[in-house]
């Protein structure tokens, strides 16, 4: 308990003894003194009972009393109730992607158009005896 040994009153250590956070040595040592030191016997004690009133994720009293519960789901179910309603993105995005698709088939229908009218062109400038 070398860390421990310098302090009249390890009341530093005292949190970590108390949550079972020392190493054997320095429980055993900050256990005998609490025993015999009644100021770290009080702080012992002041800690435990903030302990017990501290609710802990997954313990029972973590969870929101049933009235709370219920006004909360019923606030959720009002806030979801007065949301718009999503089916309008759905179509605007078939809307969207509806024009994506005829200006995409628009380009490839002028596309088709020039080579066409290049293939033309370029059969008019042939000599006679190509064509």
């Amino acid at each position: 308990m070398s860390t421990l040994s310098s302090e009249r009153h390890p009341t530093t250590a005292l949190p970590a003894f108390v949550l079972g956070a020392l190493d054997v040595d320095d429980a055993v040592a900050v256990g005998q003194h609490v025993v015999a030191c009644t100021r770290c016997r009080a702080d012992v004690g002041a800690f435990v009972q903030s302990i017990a009133l501290t609710p802990r994720a997954g313990h029972v009293s973590a969870l929101p009393r049933p009235e709370v519960k219920r006004r909360l789901m019923a606030r959720i179910a009002a806030d979801q109730a007065a949301a718009p309603d999503p089916a309008p993105r759905q179509g605007m995005a078939a809307r969207l992607w509806r024009r994506v698709r005829l200006a995409a088939a628009a380009v490839l229908a002028s596309g088709r158009l020039l080579i066409q009218r290049w293939r033309d062109d370029s059969r008019d400038e042939r000599p006679d005896a190509l064509r």
